[in-house]
């Protein structure tokens, strides 16, 4: 390990984990990059659906999340967290994740709106809190049996 490597340690269940901060900053522009294209294939998806096929909104949207889905989760697989592919371990867990992070999202517009909080503060609270819950999310548990590092207690 370099001196110059700005290191953090990390207490995980296997002991102290030293994360480099250059690594984990890479990881997190590489997980945006997935982010926007995922985003952007579900509005595209999603848009076709309606004006071309003529779905209803409803089920074209559905389609967008979807097809953003396996861009998501590719993406971040090969991409954003250069892990080996470990489909029948890491599948479940995207979809969980992805599950939950929807629900949250249903809640949050469903119940802040009611205590006063404006639309745009809502959807912006969504459009901040969402992303950070999934990075976490599939940084420690959706693809952490692929960080070999993490296993074997090295640095990332």
């Amino acid at each position: 390990m370099a001196d110059n490597q700005d290191l953090t340690a990390i207490k995980g269940r296997r002991g102290p984990l030293r994360v480099d901060v250059g690594t984990e900053f890479a990881r997190v522009v590489r997980f945006a990059i997935t982010g926007v294209a995922a985003t952007v294939v579900y509005w595209l998806t999603t848009n076709v659906m309606f004006a071309v096929f003529a779905a209803p909104l409803i089920l074209a949207s559905l389609g967008g999340h979807i097809v953003a889905g396996f861009v998501s989760y590719f993406g971040h697989l090969y991409f954003s967290f250069q892990v080996a592919a470990k489909h029948a371990i890491y599948i479940p867990r995207f979809v969980i994740v992805t599950f939950f992070t929807v629900l949250y999202n249903i809640a949050v517009v469903a119940y802040l709106p009611k205590f006063g909080i404006s639309v745009p503060l809502t959807t912006l609270l969504i459009g901040v809190t969402i992303p950070i819950i999934n990075y976490f999310l599939n940084r420690i548990w959706v693809f952490a049996g692929g960080f070999a590092a993490n296993l074997a207690g090295e640095t990332l």
